[in-house]
């Protein structure tokens, strides 16, 4: 419960199993650029109440789980940089305070159309072009 940030980004990680990170209510950040990943298992970071932001840099990611993100109450903005929308499980963000999720500026309608994410449509934003 008392770890603050996790840095992934030289792994080799394809997937992050169910409830890894759940509860660790002090994590702030993580570091996710492994582009390698392909999954996120459910209620993964689930209670990670001081997780304000995360980015999802594996344009391979498929699936991200049941509640994975739920009661992430600081969490604001997700940016998803897969192409194809991952599988969106239920509830992903449930009780969390989204202010946005960005993605590819060319998949922004894929994603709002998407099944799961279009719940998510009028948070849905393409990623500024000075962080692509």
């Amino acid at each position: 419960s008392s770890l603050e940030s996790i840095d992934l980004s030289s792994s080799k990680l394809t997937s992050i199993g169910d409830d890894t990170f759940s509860g660790c209510r002090s994590l702030e950040s993580i570091n996710l650029s492994s582009t390698a990943l392909t999954s996120i298992g459910r209620e993964a970071f689930s209670g990670c109440r001081s997780l304000e932001s995360i980015d999802l840099s594996s344009t391979a990611l498929a699936s991200i789980g049941d509640y994975a993100f739920s009661s992430c109450y600081s969490l604001g903005t997700v940016t998803v940089r897969a192409t194809n929308p991952p599988t969106l499980g239920s509830d992903a963000f449930y009780d969390v305070p989204l202010a946005e999720i960005l993605v590819p500026s060319d998949n922004v309608t894929t994603y709002k159309e998407k099944e799961g994410w279009k719940e998510y449509s009028d948070k849905i934003k393409a990623i500024p072009e000075s962080t692509t």
